[in-house]
């Protein structure tokens, strides 16, 4: 009897087996459930992520396109002369998408309407309300908002910001932190000469007309002191010497004179002595040479035109100017290599040309100098020579003209005719404004 109950009991070990092998089956497929869930969660999250990067890659994308051409007519709502980034298109224009290497992304820019009272928080409106008794914002300052929604895979994600342009306040007349010379029968008209160092008037060299851009020179926090004249004047941070036809304190002022002119440390500092008067202007503001390169380069990309040269070194002769310029046009040319280097315009036209040769040179660890008899040139010069003592600018002859003014870093001599150009804010011409954020916001829907 017992033999035969041992006999019976020989399958358990084999059931048992069976019934654990199940359960740990059971169990393992409800795990992987658990695991699958949660890498699928991870993905999703992952995905997520990359999509808020996108979106946000967008909107710096976007800003970069406002700081080349933030003109309100380009992202309005008319369509008409719309740029393909903006919210309303031309007919049949596709919106804006940029295929990147995680995903895609779609943004749109939208000019934002100035604001009255009624209006502020409308979402065609700008944010900030309309001072009193004025149609636009001060200083040019235009708002723009900017919505972009990246995607990864199958998730999405979109962010709005709003951006608005503001003025650098950098010099809008001749100035450097060195000398300014003017020699012979040098006509300055319109536009003021501002030199950290000195200025040196010499043979029948003059400064006349009016101050187009700064007036009697009164622009808080830069300078709260007025002029008694709007005439185009001189700023010198040491000494004016030779100044015959000027009236020293009352246009023109020097460390000097009554008031005495000084360089506010920092520029914007409100402490001013009632006997002080100072630029009017951030002195130490700089233009965004990386930026304005940078500009130049998508400017040849987009046009096939010679905008960007870099050469090693010695002196370039410029013979041709890019067709069709316009105040926003850039040409750069950066030295990689020290020593002389120089570069000579020589655009061929006469300084009654009409249209002028427009837009931005910038030269880059040079020199500059422009030749007499050759094509009017309207805009700024920016010279950079790695140090004020390197970098100049020289308006050689008295048949060379230009309209508009050089910044530089070294000595200004102007031997020619120059004036200013059309008074306007620096407002849209690329590397002289900034896109600053006001708010930003992911956008739930």
């Amino acid at each position: 009897m017992l033999r035969r109950l041992v006999k019976e009991e020989s399958g358990v070990a084999l059931g048992l087996a069976i019934i654990m092998i199940v359960l740990i089956g059971v169990m393992g497929a409800g795990l992987l459930v658990f695991v699958r869930n949660d890498l699928e969660a991870v993905v999703e999250v992952n995905q997520g992520q990359k999509a808020f990067n996108l979106a946000d890659a967008g909107i710096q994308v976007a800003r970069r396109e406002l700081l080349s051409q933030p003109a309100a007519n380009f992202y309005d709502g008319d369509g008409a002369d719309n740029s393909g980034w903006a919210y309303t298109r031309q007919s049949g224009a596709p919106i804006k998408t940029l295929n990147l290497e995680e995903g895609t992304v779609t943004v749109t820019i939208q000019y934002l309407l100035p604001s009255t009272s009624r209006q502020v928080g409308q979402a065609d409106h700008a944010p900030e309300l309309l001072p009193d008794g004025q149609t636009d914002y001060p200083d040019g300052r235009d708002y723009f908002k900017i919505t972009s929604e990246g995607q990864a895979g199958e998730a999405r994600r979109k962010v709005e910001a709003i951006y608005y342009t503001a003025d650098l306040d950098m010099p809008k007349g001749y100035y450097t932190p060195g000398n300014i010379e003017l020699q012979g029968t040098a006509d300055v008209n319109d536009v003021s000469l501002f030199a950290e160092s000195d200025v040196t008037l010499a043979g029948s060299a003059s400064v006349r007309g009016t101050d187009r851009a700064y007036g009697d020179w009164y622009n808080p926090p830069f300078n709260d002191k007025r002029r008694a004249s709007t005439s185009a004047g001189i700023g010198a941070g040491e000494q004016i010497d030779g100044d015959s036809t000027s009236d020293l304190g009352t246009r023109d002022f020097d460390a000097n004179t009554f008031p005495r002119l000084v360089l506010k440390d920092p520029p914007d500092n409100p402490n001013q002595g009632n006997n002080e008067i100072s630029f009017p202007f951030d002195y130490r503001s700089q233009p965004d040479m990386d930026y304005l390169r940078d500009e130049a380069i998508k400017q040849e990309e987009e046009t096939g035109q010679d905008n960007y040269r870099q050469v090693s070194g010695g002196q370039q002769r410029l013979r041709s100017w890019p067709e069709d310029s316009t105040d926003r046009t850039v040409v750069f040319v950066e030295y990689t290599g020290d020593g002389n280097n120089e570069v000579v315009w020589e655009v061929p036209g006469a300084c009654t040309d009409d249209p002028p040769k427009r837009g931005t040179l910038v030269i880059s660890n040079g020199n500059f100098e422009m030749e007499q008899n050759q094509a009017l040139f309207s805009g700024i010069v920016v010279v950079r020579g790695g140090s004020y003592e390197e970098g100049s600018s020289t308006d050689a002859g008295e048949g060379s003209c230009i309209e508009g003014y050089v910044n530089a870093t070294g000595t200004i001599t102007i031997a020619g005719k120059v004036q200013s150009s059309t008074p306007a804010s620096e407002d849209d011409r690329p590397g002289f404004f900034d896109v600053k954020l006001w708010s930003w916001r992911e956008l739930y829907e």
